[in-house]
């Protein structure tokens, strides 16, 4: 009877903070997406990312404190009023009480399994908010055009998610070594997990991404057929010794040998399945790409002299 309980009120109280997280982080997400879609500059619009990360935090300590306050109500309910095991109880006494913390231990545990299946809370996406001024030191400059591409987490791809390059295991690999930094969507309030996303102005952001490439010790263009794209792959033949191209897919890099037949990339490299090009030693170099772990860490190895 007592573990029948226990069991309905580890449920009862998870799924009501639960229930409540969820309207909470859905109010606050639907906020801050109209504030971003409002801004009139990257530096406003950062500043909403960083309200909402900071939101997004005190969440897990509201409901760790709305769940330890429910279940010890609860338990008091129970253990007093229904099963009459004396007189009401205290909570220095429930501290003590090892069957009160299993309770709430279990009940913290299924209230993160419920949050999981939030895609809010989806631990392949992040809130990074950095403006070009926070951008220091060393680091690797991910590029790429915006769009529905084959290099961003699974549910974002466009075809059989299984074959196609995951920027976010890609870059959980890399950031041991480095730091990454990517550009991100303008209209974006959470990012792709992968690389920390720098937001520009509409207005300067070719110059703010030539300045970027220029201050990057390495670029990583993921390679498509988008206007943006185009235009980064021209501006990185001005630093191509630092420039690695990962191509994973045939028809788009054709489109982009027919737009760009001179440029060193298009002029030497045949197009392949999937395929990473860079310069080693003055030379340039290609090596097939595998779509997994392993083969991404043969990426990082052989890329390490821009490291």
């Amino acid at each position: 009877m007592e573990l029948a309980i226990s069991f309905i009120v580890i449920i009862f109280v998870a799924t009501v903070c639960w229930l409540l997280s969820s309207i909470y982080m859905l109010v606050l997400y639907n906020h801050y997406v109209n504030r971003i879609a409002k801004s009139q500059s990257a530096e406003e619009s950062c500043s909403y990312r960083k309200r909402y990360r900071l939101f997004t935090r005190l969440e897990r300590v509201i409901f760790l404190v709305a769940s330890t306050i429910g279940t010890f109500c609860i338990f008091e309910f129970i253990t007093h009023d229904m099963l009459h095991l004396g007189t009401p109880g205290m909570p220095d006494k429930y501290a003590s009480s090892i069957e009160f913390w299993i309770i709430f231990g279990l009940t913290q545990f299924y209230y993160e399994v419920l949050r999981l299946t939030n895609t809010i809370s989806n631990p392949t996406i992040s809130i990074t908010a950095l403006s070009k001024e926070d951008v220091k030191g060393n680091y690797v400059l991910f590029l790429r055009g915006f769009g529905c591409d084959n290099y961003l987490p699974e549910n974002y791809q466009e075809k059989n998610k299984k074959l196609f390059f995951s920027e976010h295991k890609f870059y959980q690999c890399l950031s041991f070594l480095t730091e990454t930094i990517a550009i991100g969507r303008p209209e974006e309030l959470i990012n792709p997990g992968g690389a920390s996303r720098v937001y520009l102005d509409n207005t300067t952001w070719k110059d703010d991404v030539l300045h970027l490439m220029r201050m990057a010790k390495c670029i990583i263009i993921l390679v498509n057929d988008k206007e943006h794209c185009i235009w980064e792959i021209q501006q990185a033949e001005n630093f191509k010794e630092k420039t690695v191209y990962i191509v994973n897919n045939t028809d788009k890099f054709r489109n982009v040998k027919k737009i760009l037949p001179t440029n060193h990339l298009t002029q030497y490299v045949s197009p392949k399945k999937s395929f990473v090009s860079f310069y080693k030693n003055g030379m340039l170099t290609e090596i097939p790409l595998e779509n997994n772990k392993n083969g991404y860490w043969r990426v990082i190895k052989s890329i390490s002299h821009l490291l």
